[in-house]
């Protein structure tokens, strides 16, 4: 069993290290200074949940960083081996490729889970509108790539505020998402989220959603969504690959719905019983 404390590893470019080799830190600066792409993975159970999901993404986002595609079995194979050196139960993995010295390269380390604000499955979420700017259009749509600088200016408006998450429009002045997370509301007992023709990320947690909500009968659309359509909202809900399903408890200060929000119970229960199925009895 992996204990703080005990040896780290990294997996970089088809060779386990050491966490702290400098190739590592290296590799971090070269990210820094050129595009790249990456997955956020969470670790249930010892098993990566989704994460035959998460390499297909990460396969289509590839040709982004100048690699034409990834060998996902040997990514995935690796994940596994990561997840198996540090014994890690529950946590988080982070895979990025990126460009290096003119080729793309492969980094995969633990993570820590996200802090309080985003731990709080039972309690929900403060949100916050960030009316200071809007997403230009981006450079490849719904991938999920290291250019991160706007969506951290909204991350510290969010704290600025005093609340957990801030949602943002684009151009055309459609609600997108938020600084961390996939957005969903319920209207009239539909549960609506923003379609990708706005420029939102192609989550794994808002796919698998879906899904579950069509599963379980309900009504799913992906549409243009206006931002003040939050405010009429019966329920509000917020999703990523970490955190999972998560409840908005307020937005700009005001509660969302008194009592129990139903909608999102039902999927918060039926999620975990997704992730039971998957990475324990799986």
């Amino acid at each position: 069993m992996f204990k703080r404390g005990d040896m780290r590893y990294a997996y970089l470019d088809g060779r386990f290290v050491e966490e702290s080799d400098p190739a590592v830190q290296r590799f971090k600066e070269y990210l820094a200074a050129g595009p790249g792409v990456f997955e956020t993975m969470r670790v249930i159970h010892g098993c990566v949940y989704l994460l035959d999901r998460h390499m297909k993404r990460l396969s289509r986002s590839s040709p982004f960083v100048g690699r034409s595609s990834i060998a996902k079995t040997k990514v995935a194979a690796a994940v596994k081996e990561l997840v198996r050196r540090h014994g890690l139960e529950n946590g988080a993995l982070r895979l990025t490729v990126g460009s290096r010295k003119g080729r793309a390269g492969i980094l995969i380390v633990e993570r820590p889970l996200p802090g309080e604000a985003f731990s709080k499955t039972g309690a929900g979420l403060s949100a916050v509108f960030f009316s200071s700017g809007r997403m230009e259009r981006r450079p490849r749509p719904c991938l999920k790539t290291t250019a991160r600088d706007f969506y951290h200016r909204v991350g510290l408006f969010a704290r600025s505020r005093g609340a957990d998450e801030a949602f943002f429009m684009n151009a055309r002045g459609e609600l997108v998402e938020g600084s961390r997370t996939n957005v969903f509301f319920v209207e009239d007992g539909c549960v609506v989220t923003p379609s990708l023709n706005s420029g939102c990320l192609a989550g794994i947690t808002r796919r698998r959603v879906l899904e579950l909500g069509r599963r379980l009968r309900l009504r799913c659309r992906q549409r243009a969504v206006a931002p003040e359509e939050l405010f009429a909202a019966e329920e509000i809900f917020v999703t990523n690959a970490l955190i999972g399903i998560v409840p908005v408890v307020t937005y700009e200060g005001k509660p969302v719905c008194t009592g129990e929000a139903p909608m999102v119970s039902r999927l918060i229960k039926v999620y975990q019983n997704d992730i039971e199925k998957a990475c324990r009895i799986g």
